[in-house]
């Protein structure tokens, strides 16, 4: 079946359901960081949760959108990732733009809400990367491998920059 075959509903279908894996991914991925919130300041912990957030929405991305392809092609999962992660400094630059405008507003912000709308940036763009970055061929062992050790990265990252973090600044409740 080649892509040429497949409805133009179907195509939406893909699409959204990418953009859903993505999204559900990265929230998964960000909400253990963000309840370091409680000891870390805020300020460290929302670009730290949104960078694992983005780095498991393009993962997400990438098998959803290997499941999904009616073409049988593959992912290329590191240039989805790196897409994702690069757009991290964006949603966390858009979050703190908007926090601040909520601050001189006196209106109060949600904070899950304020994620949830930063994960939505990083899983648009790992899913654009997702439709994007595709090959006619690809190793499953190769994917798995990758997938792997950008997971087992992440938990390291995450308690060395909170390690380092708590050395420089006082961390607790």
């Amino acid at each position: 079946m080649g892509t040429r075959d497949v409805s133009p509903v179907w195509w939406l279908g893909y699409r959204v359901g990418v953009f859903i894996a993505a999204l559900a991914g990265g929230m998964i991925g960000a909400m253990p960081v963000g309840t370091l919130g409680l000891v870390v300041p805020f300020y460290v912990i929302m670009p730290l949760a949104l960078i694992v957030g983005g780095l498991v929405s393009g993962i997400s991305a990438g098998w959803a959108a290997n499941l999904l392809a009616p073409d049988r092609t593959r992912s290329i999962l590191l240039p989805i990732v790196g897409v994702s992660v690069a757009a991290a400094p964006v949603a966390v630059v858009i979050a703190g733009i908007g926090l601040f405008v909520s601050r001189v507003l006196r209106v109060s912000t949600n904070l899950f809400s304020v994620l949830l709308l930063s994960m939505a940036i990083l899983a648009a763009s790992a899913s654009v990367a997702a439709w994007r970055f595709r090959r006619a061929n690809g190793r499953l062992k190769r994917d798995l491998l990758i997938t792997l050790g950008l997971l087992g990265a992440a938990p390291v990252v995450v308690a060395g920059t909170v390690f380092a973090t708590c050395s420089l600044i006082r961390c607790g409740p």
